[in-house]
């Protein structure tokens, strides 16, 4: 994934100013900042959710505004869990792997709903605690097997074991050769400061992760979408 400066207005206020950024394969990146830093507007331009002003973004070489097999690589988690509230997580997980067009989509949704620990997966999303809603999301933002991973504060409402699991995930979807970025504040960061514009950082020592087995995640177990 690669940016390259990126400025964008949300009326007169300018949020974003002449952000760059580049994530190979296989690195992980925080963007730190506090609340109105711009990191959301940031990661809905990396995830072409939301075009930039001005610059511009690659994923693997291609734009993601202009391709649609860029945006397939891209798994995207917001503010919002951007699944239908009246549908079950199973229900919504195989909606979407239809829509991808996923082979043995059925047993895909099942799977990644055990290895994230969704222990209520025909429950209507809406029903569900904040904690489960954000492992729902993380659900479908890997449903597809994405080779970019953009996750906007996703320990917002994860208990420790949640957190630990999501740690997990990342350091195995780095080891995949893949890239992931997610932001954070504050506390939500672990041991830090809050940068007062968003700024790019490699995971410290809060973030790793003893070793685990190979099928300890669901991008160890899920196979690659081609």
């Amino acid at each position: 994934m690669f940016a390259e400066d990126l400025w964008r207005s949300h009326g007169r206020q300018r949020v974003l100013r002449g952000v760059s950024l580049a994530a190979p394969p296989g690195t992980c990146l925080a963007i730190l900042g506090p609340n109105g830093s711009g990191k959301s507007t940031l990661l809905q331009i990396l995830g072409a959710a939301l075009r930039p002003g001005r610059g511009r973004v690659r994923i693997f070489g291609e734009d993601p505004f202009a391709s649609p097999a860029a945006r397939g690589r891209i798994g995207l988690v917001g503010h919002e869990a951007m699944l239908y509230g009246g549908l079950s997580v199973i229900e919504n997980l195989r909606l979407l792997a239809a829509l991808y067009g996923l082979r043995d989509g059925h047993g895909r949704a099942g799977r990644i709903c055990d290895l994230l620990g969704i222990d209520r997966p025909t429950t209507p999303v809406r029903r569900l605690s904040r904690g489960v809603q954000q492992r729902a999301a993380l659900a479908r933002a890997l449903l597809h097997s994405p080779a970019v991973l953009l996750l906007d504060e996703p320990f917002t409402g994860l208990d420790p074991r949640g957190a630990d699991d999501l740690r997990r995930i990342l350091r195995e979807f780095c080891r995949n050769d893949w890239a992931s970025t997610w932001s954070c504040r504050g506390r939500l960061c672990g041991p830090g400061t809050a940068a007062r514009r968003p700024r790019a950082s490699s995971p410290g020592p809060s973030a790793s992760i003893p070793a685990r087995p190979r099928c300890s995640s669901p991008v160890a177990c899920l196979p690659r979408v081609r």
